[in-house]
């Protein structure tokens, strides 16, 4: 169930094949290698962003999530939708103890390969967006 929110982004951020726009990808990878170069399946732009994600007792785990997009705009909306699909977020008002997912930064640009290979982001960086917050579940 929780790989269905990252399908759709991939869905919505990468639908048709035109202009050859080539950014870094990862879901959260801890290192270069997990970030490889992919062609862009749709004119747009790269993005590079950073999501923290809080348990209830104030521990942070700090993930990036870097690909393709249309806009700089669309790439917010969706990384947004997925925390309300994904990161259960929809049920604090339930349980206020659930972890939260927040983007903290999103960057864009329009030249091949110009998001960066992946960086180190310290203590527990490099979780899957998806499980980041179930990770932090599975801690509480």
């Amino acid at each position: 169930m929780r790989a269905a929110p990252v399908l759709w982004l991939a869905v919505l951020l990468c639908r048709d094949l035109a202009r050859s726009l080539r950014c870094y990808t990862c879901p959260g990878a801890p290192g270069a290698s997990l970030c490889p170069p992919a062609q862009c399946l749709r004119p747009g732009i790269c993005f590079d962003s950073n999501i923290t994600t809080t348990s209830s007792s104030g521990m942070q785990v700090r993930s990036k999530y870097k690909g393709c997009a249309p806009s700089c705009e669309e790439a917010k909306e969706t990384l947004q939708w997925i925390f309300r699909m994904s990161s259960l977020d929809q049920l604090d008002q339930l349980d206020p103890s659930l972890p939260k997912s927040e983007l903290q930064s999103l960057t864009c640009c329009e030249k091949d390969l110009c998001n960066r290979g992946a960086q180190a982001l310290g203590p527990g960086g490099g979780l899957l967006l998806g499980l980041a917050p179930a990770s932090l579940w599975a801690l509480l």
